[in-house]
């Protein structure tokens, strides 16, 4: 039951880490957008922030990150350190490539919004591979988890049906030794499964 519960918990966090990758890229869609018609970096967040929450709500993901950023701007903590500290909230690699790319324009120069662009694209592309993955990887992941259910179903079925067949298996030491190794192999044959499935997804 642990080990069920750190791999909901870490599949609920990819989760979300695939919904904010999709909001970020249309985050900074609006900020290129906005700083190719003229305005500031900082009046690009401010676009950004309007348009992600007309699409994806007030209390959605990446509102919450840019509110942060802006609220930061009116209380004049620099844009460097905003932008570090919206990477280490995110927890997402695109975020870190994308305030380095702004770090090192701003103190370099060279065209941003097209470099946030490009930025877009790639994790565009990215996002499009993965919901290739999961489409193509469908039927195999159903499979794998009728799969899991099968034996404890005809271990469940023997059980009400006829018990007697069982009974060797869990009244002496041997048999509980036996179907104590078959569910330590079972656990670790669903864990690797599962494991296997998420790297195939990351």
């Amino acid at each position: 039951m642990l080990l069920y519960v750190k791999y909901a918990e870490k599949r609920l966090i990819n989760k979300k880490k695939h919904q904010l990758e999709v909001q970020f890229k249309d985050a900074i869609l609006a900020m290129a957008s906005s700083l190719q018609a003229g305005y500031s970096l900082g009046h690009a967040f401010e676009d950004a922030l309007e348009i992600s929450g007309e699409i994806y709500g007030k209390k959605s993901m990446i509102v919450s990150l840019l509110e942060k950023v802006i609220w930061g701007q009116k209380l004049n903590i620099s844009m460097d350190q905003l932008l570090e500290e919206l990477a280490e909230r995110s927890q997402l690699e695109e975020v870190r490539n994308f305030t380095e790319v702004v770090k090192v324009t701003r103190r370099y120069g060279g065209n941003l919004p097209d470099m946030i662009q490009k930025l877009a694209g790639v994790i565009e592309d990215r996002v499009t591979v993965k919901a290739e993955i999961m489409s193509v990887t469908a039927s195999v992941r159903y499979e794998a988890y009728i799969m899991d259910i099968i034996p404890v179903a005809i271990i469940w079925y023997m059980n009400v049906t006829g018990p007697s067949f069982l009974e060797v298996l869990y009244s002496g030491f041997a048999g509980r030794l036996f179907m104590a190794v078959c569910m330590i192999i079972y656990m670790g044959t669903v864990i690797w499964q599962f494991h296997m499935m998420e790297n195939m997804i990351d």
